[in-house]
């Protein structure tokens, strides 16, 4: 699923049929990591407007990791996009807060706490 630009999800076909088989299209990732707060589910995944990126280059590197927080209500409406400043591996939220962890690069691995 995607974001549309007006506050909606898409689904975006990511695949085709050939031969009987399903090729992926790896050019594409959706969320890396998705987690959920008091007030939002939240994901982390590459915004497509500002950073259109081949995955299938990307590779290992951990420097091209998204850094882009999607917040959406529990009925699946975007709420806000928050850029956090670095590429993160991993995000966790405190359930019964809006605090959110996120395991970052900046060069080196660091811990971030952010109130959102």
């Amino acid at each position: 699923m995607f974001y549309n630009g007006n506050g909606k999800l898409i689904k975006k076909k990511n695949y085709t049929i050939a031969d009987d088989r399903v090729i992926f299209d790896r050019k594409i990732v959706g969320a890396y990591d998705v987690c959920m707060s008091k007030d939002y589910i939240i994901t982390l995944e590459r915004d497509r407007e500002k950073e259109p990126v081949d995955e299938s280059t990307v590779g290992r590197n951990i420097s091209k990791c998204p850094h882009t927080l999607f917040l959406y209500d529990y009925n699946g409406n975007l709420l806000k996009i928050v850029d956090i400043g670095m590429p993160a591996i991993r995000i966790v939220a405190n359930r019964k807060s809006n605090t959110l962890y996120a395991i970052g690069v900046d060069p080196d691995y660091v811990l971030a706490k952010y109130e959102l």
